[in-house]
């Protein structure tokens, strides 16, 4: 091996090792803050969530209205929750936390599309003139 194949090897190991480096970031404390942020926010959400659940329930509807008004509360919590975690980094926000806070978002989002899913076929099986109590 030449000098010039030496050198160059060397300088391409260092690209690659500072490169690496920049890939392996470590939580610090403003990471575990924006974590903590986004659990916050996500608690909201959920919060915000039941509440609107509540609401409907309250309400003397008629029973499909009542599920078409529940299949809608239960997409746009999906869609937030998406919006809320679906990044590799959401607002300063990564690593193992944001992967645990993702997980519990994906396993609420399948939880919800089976809700979805059972109130889709209620309002083609509920009787047209049947009221929530």
């Amino acid at each position: 091996m030449n000098k010039n194949t030496s050198a160059l090897t060397v300088v391409v190991v260092l690209y690659i090792a500072i490169l690496m480096a920049g890939c392996s970031k470590q939580p610090t404390p403003q990471t575990t803050q924006s974590c903590a942020v986004l659990a916050a926010d996500m608690t909201s959400q959920e919060r915000d969530f039941v509440s609107r659940l509540q609401a409907i329930r309250e309400q003397h509807l008629v029973l499909r209205e009542y599920d078409r008004k529940m299949i809608d509360a239960l997409v746009i919590h999906s869609r937030e929750l998406t919006r809320l975690t679906d990044a590799e980094e959401v607002a300063g926000c990564f690593g193992p936390k944001l992967d645990d806070l993702q997980t519990q978002a994906s396993e609420e989002k399948a939880a919800i599309y089976r809700y979805v899913s059972m109130f889709r076929r209620a309002v083609l099986t509920d009787p047209a003139d049947v009221y929530t109590e």
